[in-house]
């Protein structure tokens, strides 16, 4: 989902889920259920997750 900060959710899929109800909610989409969206964060690749942990500049350094 472009243009969400999800930098201050790491480590924290109930707080992610709650966020992506919420988009579901307002879409109106079904709502996934937590274990549907922790098994999506799980399966992220570890890039990915760095991304969204601490930004572009963490991964520009990597690379």
């Amino acid at each position: 989902m472009r243009g969400w900060d999800w930098r201050g959710l790491s480590g924290k899929s109930g707080a992610i889920h709650a966020l992506v109800r919420e988009v579901a909610r307002v879409n109106d989409w079904p709502e996934p259920s937590y274990g549907q969206v922790y098994r999506i964060i799980r399966g992220l690749p570890e890039d990915v997750k760095t991304l969204a942990r601490e930004g572009r500049a963490r991964v520009s350094r990597d690379v």
